[in-house]
């Protein structure tokens, strides 16, 4: 009997988990989606031999790279980063990059290092020449899921426009607390939903 009372208890256990943590997700994702900051992120075109994903669109950001004075780490392929962003009446732009999570501002995203240049551009300090380091940024919010009857032509309409146009596509991506949501895709001037239906 006791057995059976300990079987049951860490089946509620893990019942409650599996419904848990998900339902955390969609209310941190929700939260960030109504609340954080809105930028407007400029796009650039994707490869056109990439495959057609079926329920989202693949984004690729104009805005991946900042170069930062360092002397404290190598960064490395996949060593996680705490972007901050200017305000800016057009697009975002990359105010900040560190190793250390910001304590004065909750409108920050948590991304990973793609690649890293090591640039020597004649900084001098106390011990010699700084290294400036070209660090190229892979976000957390680099798909847009959408209807997947949709997503193949919003695909193909994101792909031909971001080529040909210049700055009339874009992603809405909210930002806060190191969550980065898209709200919305836009092609000139109208959201992608609206833009495939037309």
């Amino acid at each position: 009997m006791k057995n059976k009372l300990i079987y049951i208890g860490v089946f509620i256990l893990v019942v409650f988990a599996q419904w848990f943590v998900p339902s955390q997700m969609i209310l941190e994702h929700e939260d960030v989606a109504t609340n954080g900051k809105e930028f407007k992120f400029s796009t650039s075109p994707i490869d056109p031999y990439d495959a057609f994903r079926g329920k989202y669109i693949q984004l690729n950001f104009k805005e991946d790279t900042d170069n930062v004075n360092t002397e404290t780490k190598s960064l490395n392929y996949g060593d996680d980063i705490y972007v901050t962003f200017k305000d800016s009446s057009r697009f975002a732009l990359v105010d900040s990059i560190s190793i250390n999570e910001p304590k004065n501002t909750s409108v920050y995203i948590k991304a990973k290092v793609s690649y890293v240049d090591n640039n020597y551009l004649g900084f001098v300090n106390s011990k010699g020449k700084r290294p400036v380091l070209s660090i190229h940024i892979i976000y957390p919010f680099e798909r847009f899921y959408m209807n997947e009857t949709k997503a193949p032509k919003a695909e193909t309409a994101y792909r031909e426009k971001s080529r040909q146009t210049k700055d009339n596509v874009y992603a809405l991506v909210a930002i806060k607390n190191g969550v980065g949501v898209v709200n919305d895709v836009i092609i000139d001037s109208k959201s992608i939903k609206d833009y495939v239906d037309k």
